[in-house]
């Protein structure tokens, strides 16, 4: 019985504890899976190139048509704080994944363990937390996703406009790669009615409901086309390149279809983008992806509803393209790990298919099924803390590579704190990628590069590092006088780095020769 006496924050307690309650399996399962991958990232600052550039802000924004990071600012300070973004981001996503198990109303308990713990470990969000200074944002964006969508479930008429569109408009404003994540649920979602329908024949009602879904999709979508040109105009600024070609259709309709169901097998049959971190891993999803098929067909033969079947298959046609759609707009070169998290949808799908399989087998092959997925699970949590040892690394070799330089610099006779430093080109050539502990190749997005490399020096990274990491605020030449003393033949047979004479004072400018002149940059 309600105590009346309660106040209306009390209330609200008690009502929390009963969500609680109801969710706490996935719930828990999310957060200790997050804490097993993430802990090394949330409790270490392992910056990356952008973290470093980043580390009072959040990248590009405006231009890149996330007008949604400026808005949040009041919530998530622009503040590099790894401790206080981790724990947030495991929060949102366990909270996005409590909505997804019950939106599917997955009762397994096996399904409401494994799918929040698929999630939370699967390799895109090793990228988002390598770019600690958004973590939280994108995190908060794939949960308005997850609502939107829950919300054209389960609402109806304004409420389901109202709950759908803004939130989704909003969610795409702090990352466009997220419109995957709602194609592929709003997708799955008909899956799961076309499968509950079993014998009887509703393929005429979740046709409409589909094209129900379709419609709330591209409002969305237009809307945020909409808000990008309004905040351009606002800011009074450019979109930059990327959000250009987004804007006008990149590739081409026909060619970015085509490239989208290509790329949907290249990136669960290669290593490109490490959506698969191993040969394990893919055997593991083999298995997962056979047993799901085995269900889905049995499931289509028992009910021997051939337009149920055929609005079946034309959901498993299109979802290669709802989670690869991205590939429609933008040039397959620019999509990377963090872009591709839709692929998470594919686990939504074998939980979906394994409760399809024939009676005599099901929970055998449900058992096996889920094996395979726990041990995915397992695989992603050490190829997590490998991967951040990664940075960790990269950062001290860059650390102890730029604290050498700075001591040598200031020791040169004749060197004044007002001199710039002009460095010629790359310092790849003395930080070791240690390939006894990686195998990663290509690597993950954020993981990949070293700090000191990607943008070379004389570019915007270096000297923040310089400056906020060793407190040594040396100005940097710009990268054309740089270039321009490496060409000039008084720099010719000084030796390279880090041998004597490596580091001379040349007009009045510091010159480091990292390597020969080549004409361009490395």
């Amino acid at each position: 019985m309600t105590d009346t006496n309660e106040s209306l924050l009390e209330r609200w307690f008690e009502k929390l504890g009963d969500v609680y309650r109801e969710n706490r399996l996935p719930l828990l399962s999310a957060l200790i899976a997050g804490l097993l991958a993430h802990m090394y990232v949330l409790t270490n600052n392992l910056p990356n190139y952008d973290g470093i550039r980043y580390l009072f802000g959040k990248g590009e924004t405006v231009g890149s048509g996330r007008w949604g990071l400026v808005l949040i600012q009041a919530l998530i300070p622009n503040f590099t704080m790894p401790w206080l973004h981790g724990v947030t981001s495991l929060l949102f996503l366990a909270i996005a994944a409590c909505l997804i198990v019950r939106m599917f109303r997955f009762r397994s308990k096996l399904a409401q363990i494994l799918l929040p713990a698929l999630l939370i470990v699967f390799p895109s969000q090793i990228g988002n937390f390598s770019f600690m200074f958004v973590a939280s944002s994108y995190a908060l964006a794939f949960l308005l996703v997850v609502f939107a969508v829950w919300s054209a479930r389960n609402l109806r008429g304004w409420r389901a406009w109202l709950c759908f569109v803004p939130p989704l408009v909003f969610a795409l404003s702090i990352y466009q790669g997220y419109v995957s994540i709602a194609a592929g649920l709003l997708l799955l979602l008909l899956v799961k009615d076309i499968l509950d329908a079993g014998e009887e024949d509703r393929s005429g009602e979740i046709f409409r409901r589909g094209l129900r879904y379709l419609l709330l999709l591209a409002v969305g979508a237009v809307l945020y086309r909409v808000s990008i040109n309004i905040a351009l105009r606002i800011e009074g600024i450019d979109a930059n390149e990327y959000t250009n070609e987004a804007l006008y259709m990149g590739p081409g309709l026909l060619k970015g279809i085509a490239t989208a169901y290509s790329m949907f097998v290249f990136n669960l049959t290669s290593r490109y983008n490490m959506l698969i971190v191993s040969k394990f891993s893919r055997a593991l999803h083999f298995l997962a992806f056979l047993l799901c098929a085995t269900g889905l067909v049995y499931s289509q033969v028992r009910a021997k509803k051939p337009r149920q079947t055929l609005l079946l298959f034309l959901c498993l046609l299109l979802l290669p393209l709802a989670l690869c759609c991205l590939y429609l707009i933008i040039d397959w070169g620019r999509i990377h790990t963090l872009v591709l998290y839709g692929f998470v949808c594919l686990y939504v799908l074998v939980l979906l298919g394994l409760e399809q399989l024939p009676r005599r087998f099901r929970n055998a092959g449900k058992d096996l099924g889920c094996l395979a997925l726990a041990l995915v699970v397992l695989v992603n949590i050490i190829y997590a803390n490998r991967s951040y040892l990664q940075l960790e690394l990269h950062y001290e070799q860059a650390y102890s590579l730029a604290t050498t330089l700075v001591t040598q610099i200031r020791s040169l006779p004749g060197y004044r704190e007002d001199m710039r430093v002009a460095v010629y080109d790359s310092a790849s050539d003395f930080l070791e990628e240690i390939p006894e502990l990686f195998v990663n190749d290509p690597d993950i997005y954020g993981v990949d590069g070293q700090i000191l490399v990607h943008s070379q020096f004389n570019g915007s990274t270096e000297p923040l590092f310089f400056r906020w990491y060793l407190g040594a605020s040396m100005p940097f030449a710009e990268r054309e006088e740089a270039k321009a003393l490496a060409a000039d033949a008084r720099t010719q047979d000084m030796p390279l780095y880090p041998n004597d004479g490596s580091i001379q004072i040349i007009d009045d400018v510091v010159y480091v020769k990292f390597s020969e002149y080549k004409g361009e940059w490395s």
